[in-house]
């Protein structure tokens, strides 16, 4: 049997854990805002950026900087992103507007001037080898849809055996 104080600590831990990832997604949009907004002010009244001092145009130009090597600033982007939210739903169809709501709850959502282009490109890219992908694109007359499928077999060419174009 398991300790109860150990067992009530990792449940009250968990509870905080997850509580802290959504303050830091969370602090991590507004970040990402304050520096849009301070900027705009910038680019219409450029004499306001003397006013800054270097520490907070540190911190403005920050986002600027490509991300060291190996770092990822926290949250995975593009294919890795739309492709761990499928598996969070195998089997199931989601289409490029489910994946954006999803992307924009977890605070993952790409930057770009239309996000919807932009999980669907990177859908795209997660079918484009139909050899080696779990991923499959399902067009109807109505929709269009994509899902992860784990448990997809492989032809003895090393394929899943599909001819056609993934799209």
């Amino acid at each position: 049997m398991q300790n109860k104080e150990a067992e009530q600590a990792v449940r009250e831990l968990g509870t905080e854990l997850v509580l802290t990832a959504l303050e830091i997604a969370h602090g991590q949009r507004k970040l990402v805002g304050l520096r849009q907004i301070i900027k705009g002010y910038i680019a219409l009244y450029p004499d306001l950026a003397s006013m800054l001092d270097n520490v907070t145009l540190e911190v403005l130009n920050a986002a600027d900087e490509p991300p060291a090597e190996g770092e990822q600033e926290g949250r995975p982007r593009g294919a890795e992103a739309v492709h761990l939210i499928l598996q969070e739903h195998p089997n199931e169809e989601l289409r490029v507007s489910e994946c954006v709501g999803e992307l924009r709850k977890r605070g993952w959502l790409p930057d770009s001037d239309n996000p919807a282009n932009a999980v669907r490109a990177a859908l795209e890219r997660l079918v484009a080898d139909s050899d080696e992908s779990d991923v499959v694109k399902y067009v109807t007359r109505n929709y269009v849809a994509y899902s992860y499928e784990p448990d997809r077999i492989r032809s003895s060419e090393g394929g899943y055996g599909f001819d056609e174009e993934p799209f």
